[in-house]
């Protein structure tokens, strides 16, 4: 017998805390999306080649829009309702792009909150040589915005620069 779920349109989340520990789908999900990207991750040659492309993908690939905007109202989605919806703001984007590192690459990440903005930073092999670092419990993040569009990971926007976020594990 099928098993009906449903999505409440006004699901919210308690906290960002709770959002990026999220692993919504669980096994079918995370499935398709290995299966979705597998030929385009097996072509670069090392996991920062890798976090580059999904980066650019998120940025690129799902148009931004303030929650406000699109829904009337703040609303975290899940990394399914992520793909649903024909834009997403800066939470969204995070949430998304750190499942994709921590699911799909296996890389470790933090959130990085920011007033009125989230972004995160990934762990990378061979940070770029002018990246934005953020040290957190003695490793090393490179700062990563899937909202900066056009950006590079480890660029970080001018008014963030010098602003100690609020980290997220």
């Amino acid at each position: 017998m099928p098993v009906t779920i449903l999505f409440s349109s006004k699901l919210h989340s308690s906290d960002y805390q709770s959002q990026s520990k999220l692993h919504a789908g669980g096994e079918s999900f995370l499935a398709n999306l290995n299966t979705a990207l597998a030929a385009q991750l097996e072509s670069f040659d090392n996991s920062d080649e890798r976090i580059r492309f999904l980066h650019a993908l998120v940025c690129l690939g799902v148009e931004y829009e303030t929650d406000a905007q699109q829904f009337g109202y703040e609303k975290y989605c899940m990394p399914e309702e992520f793909l649903i919806y024909p834009k997403a703001d800066c939470e969204d984007r995070t949430f998304f792009l750190n499942y994709l590192y921590r699911q799909v690459l296996k890389v470790p990440t933090i959130g990085l909150v920011y007033p009125g903005h989230m972004a995160m930073a990934v762990a990378m092999e061979n940070p770029p040589a002018n990246a934005a670092i953020i040290r957190y419990k003695e490793k090393e993040y490179v700062f990563c915005d899937p909202t900066y569009i056009g950006a590079a990971v480890g660029d970080i926007p001018q008014q963030y620069q010098g602003v100690t976020p609020e980290i997220v594990e």
